[in-house]
């Protein structure tokens, strides 16, 4: 059997449909986008607006987390590196807040899962 065919498997359900949700009609992913954008920025202090979150919708992570960073005033470049009095005013570099958001996002969903199972 070729890698282009399909297996027959009896015991496999056939696919009736898929659905695309590319707008947000079915879920509303900006909301949690914006929850895990802003937890990050509130342990600093900072927050985040929803002007800046439609600035950088559809941006690349790496562009994103500067520009967000850069507004709020905590963007970490090669010539601040230790700035900041404290720990909350400290600067962040770019990968640092990428990488707090992708973990605010998993908890987020987790969260969520748990919420839709309890529902059911």
């Amino acid at each position: 059997m070729s890698s282009t065919e399909l297996s027959s498997d009896e015991s496999s359900t056939p696919i009736e449909g898929i659905i695309f949700d590319l707008d947000g009609t079915l879920i509303d992913y900006e909301g949690a986008s914006h929850e895990a954008l802003h937890r990050p920025l509130a342990r600093r202090g900072k927050a985040l607006s929803w002007n800046l979150h439609a600035q950088i919708v559809g941006t690349k992570p790496e562009d994103w987390s500067r520009n967000v960073l850069a507004a709020v005033g905590l963007l970490q470049t090669t010539d601040s590196l230790g700035e900041g009095p404290t720990s909350r005013d400290a600067l962040v570099a770019p990968q640092v807040y990428a990488r707090e958001y992708f973990d605010e996002v998993s908890i987020i969903l987790a969260l969520s899962k748990t919420t839709i199972i309890e529902m059911r």
